[in-house]
């Protein structure tokens, strides 16, 4: 009995503290959780449940580690086309290399823009083993030709006559009239019947009597109406580049083609050595198809000419009549196109 009553005593006294308690509080009291949510009805009975997050983090030790591509710096370079206009052109840089700019070509005529598929012509080539060859002989006594040249084939406006050699210049005949006199190498110094390399490299040396007229030259020689010609006006002071395909004396520009015109235009005529001579100098490439061809020292042209190939040919003089005298011709043979050019 007496521990019924002390029970009962405990209950009453809790029961008035908790009833006693200000406005406003209240016990705080453990609520068990929530049972887990029961999964929604599938329309699929036999559906599985999804897998876990789509996109989990990788560790540090996973076998396919994520690998970026290293992309190299691209520097741009300027460049100049054909037409002398500048133009860009990005490059990749290499690894472990500065990227500096190119630097522009200079404005010498050694570095002008050259046609498509024409290499710019560079410095002389070292020479041969043997050097130039000469292929005339200045050992005539006056009253004589150059066995070694002869005048060609040709259609009869052809000036026939004695082309004199003595044994210091080679005199070429004067006359009037609409025609031309020839003569062609037909030695045997690099082939049958005058023919020349076809990489090579040909000079001729002319002193004219007088500053008139026109001094005409073939460093690419097929026939009478077919050949490459250089030609210096000694009046109007210009230097031009012919093709000649079937051109005659009288066709004016029918049968010729004015590569100059075609090209860079006439160029100014350079003075003359000490002496009053001209040297023109020409580089045939067969293989590029081009001519590069200097006064002096003086670059005039590259043309491209699709008629200059590898087929038999020779080197020429050609005169209208004027008083000229030839000093020398000398040809040197190369054997790679980047030394004929």
């Amino acid at each position: 009995m007496a521990h019924t009553f002390r029970w009962t005593l405990a209950s009453l006294l809790i029961t008035g503290c908790i009833s006693g308690l200000p406005s406003g509080l209240t016990v705080l009291t453990t609520i068990p959780p929530s049972p887990p949510p029961k999964p929604l009805p599938s329309a699929n009975p036999n559906a599985r449940p999804l897998p876990g997050p789509l996109l989990r983090p990788m560790p540090l030790s996973s076998p396919w580690p994520l690998r970026i591509p290293t992309i190299p710096p691209v520097r741009i370079d300027p460049v100049v086309l054909p037409t002398g206009k500048p133009a860009w052109r990005s490059e990749v840089v290499p690894p472990n290399t500065p990227a500096s700019p190119t630097p522009l070509a200079t404005a010498t005529p050694s570095a002008s823009p050259s046609p498509s598929g024409t290499p710019t012509p560079t410095a002389r080539p070292p020479e041969g083993p043997s050097g130039p060859i000469d292929l005339l002989r200045l050992d005539g006594q006056g009253n004589e030709q150059p066995a070694d040249w002869q005048e060609p084939i040709g259609p009869d406006w052809l000036q026939h006559g004695v082309w004199l050699i003595t044994d210091s210049f080679w005199r070429l005949p004067v006359f009037t009239g609409p025609r031309y006199a020839m003569r062609r190498y037909s030695g045997s110094t690099f082939g049958a019947d005058g023919r020349v390399p076809n990489l090579y490299e040909v000079s001729f040396r002319i002193k004219p009597t007088v500053m008139e007229g026109r001094i005409t030259v073939a460093p690419y020689f097929l026939d009478a109406t077919h050949y490459c010609l250089v030609q210096l006006d000694l009046m109007n002071r210009n230097v031009s580049l012919w093709e000649v395909n079937g051109g005659t004396p009288t066709s004016g520009n029918q049968g010729t083609v004015d590569l100059s015109q075609a090209h860079r235009g006439w160029r100014p005529l350079p003075a003359p050595d000490a002496d009053g001579s001209y040297t023109v100098r020409t580089r045939v490439n067969g293989a590029w198809h081009s001519l590069a061809v200097w006064v002096g020292s003086t670059w005039i042209d590259t043309p491209k000419v699709d008629s200059v190939d590898d087929r038999p040919h020779s080197v020429a003089i050609r005169t209208s009549g004027s008083a000229q005298d030839v000093l020398g011709v000398r040809v040197e043979g190369y054997t790679d196109p980047n030394q004929a050019r």
